[in-house]
């Protein structure tokens, strides 16, 4: 979450890749019965970045604690990011090796052109 609030922020950021980031946190602490996060920034009620961010978003299909509904919200405004669901993967990554890893993440800097 805190990388994303400074790459919205940050106009030298140019890259953000988030795995498993509650991005709408009003979302993620409601579905879970948690108490709001009072005085924090929720990323998905930021103004929308207006410098060229690439961005990419993985999280796990099988992962519990941060779903793809706890994104959504954050999403909808950047519709040009990436966003991947790893099949088989949980919020401990369990299902994904770390040459899976190092794959996945220089292939999709590759595909959206991060150098």
């Amino acid at each position: 979450m805190l990388a994303a609030i400074i790459a919205q922020r940050s106009p030298q950021v140019t890259e953000l890749i988030t795995l498993a980031a509650p991005l709408d946190t009003d979302s993620w602490t409601s579905s879970h019965g948690y108490s709001p996060l009072f005085d924090s920034i929720n990323p998905a009620q930021l103004p929308v970045s207006q410098h060229n961010l690439k961005q990419l978003h993985i999280i796990g299909d099988k992962d519990s604690e941060v779903t793809s509904q706890h994104q959504m919200a954050y999403l909808s405004r950047y519709p040009e990011a990436r966003r991947i669901s790893l099949v088989g993967v949980n919020h401990q990554l369990e299902g994904l090796s770390t040459q899976d890893w190092l794959k996945l993440i220089t292939r999709e800097r590759q595909t959206l052109g991060c150098d």
